[in-house]
C-alpha cells in the first residue's frame, strides 16, 4: 500500500480490494506528528439493499384496490431475478391481466397471526427476470380485494450481480470495445463505473475551421469549470466549404481532444442528417462518411460517444407502420456496416420525427438493442415543441424507456424561458434526475434565435449566463448540483 498526492487529492494505491471493515486513515509529518486522521468504512460490495414503496388508490365503485410498488436499488450491487416479498392483509387478484410487471412465483400462502405471503418475480415490461442496476428504479402493480392494504413485509430478494459503485461493473463478454459500454440501461466508461451525462451541445461546424476561429474549443475550459461533463459535438458533412478534407479531420480532431482535456465527454454528430428521409442518402452518403474517417473515432474510442445521425427521419417517416418499420430495419444496417468498420464505441440513435417520436424506441428499441453484436446502443430523444411541453408526454418517454431496460439520454432538450414554446425544461431535468438519465441542453451560445445559455463564447461566470444558462448550469437538477466526471478523467 502506498499513498501519492496528486491534483490535491491523497492518493492511496492498494494491490487488492479492501476487505469490508474500519479503518483509520492517517496522515503524519516527517517528524512523525499526526496531521490529522479520518474513519472510512467500507462496504464489502455484496450485500443487496432496496428502496421499496407501496401506494394505491381506490377503484371507483368497487371494494378494492389497485396497488403500486417503486423499487430503488440503494446497495452496491446489481441486483439479479429480482424477486418481491410481500406479506400483507390482502390477496391478489387471480388474474394475470390484474397484475403488472410481475409474475406469481409463490402465494398466497397463510401467515400465522393472519395475512398472506407472496414471491413475486419482476418482469418489467420485458416478459423476462428483471435486473435492478445500482442507484436504478423498478415498479410493479397489482388490483386486490382489500380497500385499504397494509404491508407487514415488503423487500426486495434476488442475485448479487456485481458491484457498481467500486468500478466492478463488468463489460459485457460479447462486447470487444475499450470505452464506454451499455448495460441494463447504464452507460458505464471503461473503468466500470457509471456515468449519466450533465451537459451541452456546442455550435463546432458554424464557427470553428482548422485555418480560422475557434470559439468552441476555446470556450472547453469555462464550460468544464462551470461543471459541464460532456459535450455534444456538431458538424456536417460537406459545410466547411472553404477547408479542404485534410483541414476538417484535424478540426474534427480538435474538437474531440479539446473535451477530453478538460474531463468532459465527446459525443459527434452531423446535421446535414436532420429531417432526411432519403434510406439510399443515409446507407450510401453518410454511412461512408464515417467509415473513411474510422481511424479518428478509433483512435478516441476510450473516450467518445457516436450520435452519427442528428433527427434523422422527418414528420411523416414517423406515420404509418411501413414508414415505421425503416427506423428498425436502416438503423440495423447502420449498426452492421458500423460494427464491420471495426468502430466499436456506443452508437447513439435519434428517433424520427426530428428525434422526438420517443414512441419508435418504445416499439422498436429491443430489436434495434439486441441487434448490435457490442450492445453498445444508446438511445436518444430530443425534447422541444410537441412532447416537450406536455409533461406527461415527458413522463412517459423518460419512464417507460428506462423501465425497458434501453440505455436513454435526452441529446437535445430547449426551454421556455428564451422561446416562444412553452417546454417542460423543469420535468424535464427532474424525470431525468429521478431516473438517472442523462441529458445535454441545445445550446453554448451562436443560435439564431432561442436557447443561447450565454450570448459571450467566453463566458465563466454565472452573472454572464442568459436565465437559460443559468437555468442549466445553476438551478434544481442541473449541472452544478447533479453532474460528476467520467471516472476515467480522475488518477
Amino acid at each position: 500500500m502506498t499513498a501519492s498526492y496528486i491534483d490535491n487529492q491523497i492518493v492511496i494505491d492498494v494491490e487488492e480490494k479492501l476487505e469490508e471493515g474500519t479503518y483509520d486513515i492517517a496522515v503524519r509529518k516527517e517528524d512523525g506528528t499526526r496531521e490529522f486522521s479520518k474513519t472510512l468504512e467500507v462496504d464489502g460490495g455484496d450485500s443487496i439493499s432496496a428502496s421499496v414503496t407501496p401506494s394505491y388508490s381506490t377503484w371507483p365503485g368497487n371494494n378494492g384496490s389497485t396497488v403500486r410498488i417503486d423499487i430503488e436499488n440503494t446497495g452496491t450491487v446489481d441486483i439479479e431475478n429480482a424477486v418481491l416479498i410481500v406479506e400483507s392483509d390482502m390477496q391478489i387478484r387471480n388474474n394475470p391481466s390484474d397484475y403488472w410487471g410481475l409474475s406469481i412465483a409463490e402465494g398466497p400462502t397463510d401467515l400465522d397471526g393472519g395475512g398472506y405471503g407472496y414471491k413475486l418475480r419482476l418482469e418489467g415490461s420485458t416478459g423476462s427476470a428483471v435486473t435492478i442496476p445500482f442507484g436504478g428504479t423498478e415498479w410493479c402493480g397489482w388490483n386486490t380485494t382489500n380497500p385499504n392494504p397494509t404491508f407487514s413485509t415488503l423487500k426486495i430478494d434476488g442475485d448479487d450481480g456485481g458491484g457498481i459503485g467500486n468500478g466492478d461493473v463488468k463489460r459485457p463478454e460479447n462486447n470487444t470495445g475499450t470505452g464506454f459500454f451499455t448495460r441494463n440501461g447504464g452507460i458505464y466508461d471503461y473503468k466500470g463505473n457509471r456515468f449519466i451525462m450533465r451537459g451541452i451541445n456546442d455550435m463546432g461546424v458554424w464557427f470553428d475551421t482548422w485555418t480560422g476561429a475557434q470559439p468552441n474549443v476555446n470556450a472547453r475550459a469555462n464550460i468544464a469549470n462551470l461543471g459541464c461533463n460532456a459535450i455534444r459535438i456538431t458538424w456536417h458533412t460537406n459545410f466547411q466549404t472553404n477547408q479542404n478534407d485534410a483541414n476538417q479531420r484535424l478540426m474534427i480532431r480538435k474538437l474531440i481532444q479539446s473535451c477530453i482535456d478538460n474531463n468532459m465527454v465527446p459525443l459527434f454528430e452531423i446535421q446535414d442528417s436532420t429531417g432526411r428521409n432519403n434510406d439510399r442518402q443515409m446507407l450510401e452518403t453518410f454511412v461512408p462518411w464515417y467509415i473513411e474517417r474510422a481511424a479518428i473515432w478509433n483512435d478516441f474510442e476510450e473516450y467518445i460517444i457516436m450520435n452519427p445521425f442528428n433527427e434523422w427521419g422527418d414528420f411523416g417517416m414517423s406515420r404509418g407502420t411501413a414508414n415505421r418499420r425503416r427506423f428498425p430495419d436502416v438503423y440495423k444496417r447502420v449498426i452492421t456496416a458500423f460494427r464491420n468498420a471495426n468502430i466499436k464505441s456506443p452508437i447513439a440513435i435519434d428517433p424520427f420525427e426530428w428525434g422526438k417520436d420517443y414512441s419508435l424506441i418504445i416499439e422498436h428499441g429491443k430489436e434495434i438493442y439486441d441487434h448490435d453484436p457490442e450492445t453498445n446502443i444508446i438511445f436518444s430523444v430530443h425534447f422541444y415543441a410537441g412532447h416537450g411541453e406536455n409533461e406527461a408526454s415527458i413522463r412517459d418517454c423518460i419512464r417507460t424507456i428506462s423501465r425497458m431496460g434501453l440505455p436513454l439520454i435526452i441529446g437535445e432538450f430547449g426551454d421556455r424561458r428564451s422561446s416562444p414554446e412553452d417546454i417542460k425544461e423543469d420535468t424535464i431535468m427532474s424525470e431525468c434526475s429521478d431516473n438517472k438519465v442523462g441529458w445535454l441542453a441545445w445550446s453554448w451560445t451562436g443560435n439564431q434565435r432561442y436557447h443561447d445559455m450565454t450570448k459571450r463564447w467566453d463566458a465563466d461566470q454565472e452573472s454572464e449566463l442568459t436565465d437559460w444558462g443559468q437555468r442549466v448550469f445553476f438551478g434544481p437538477n442541473g449541472i452544478r448540483e447533479e453532474a460528476e466526471i467520467a471516472s476515467i478523467f480522475n488518477p
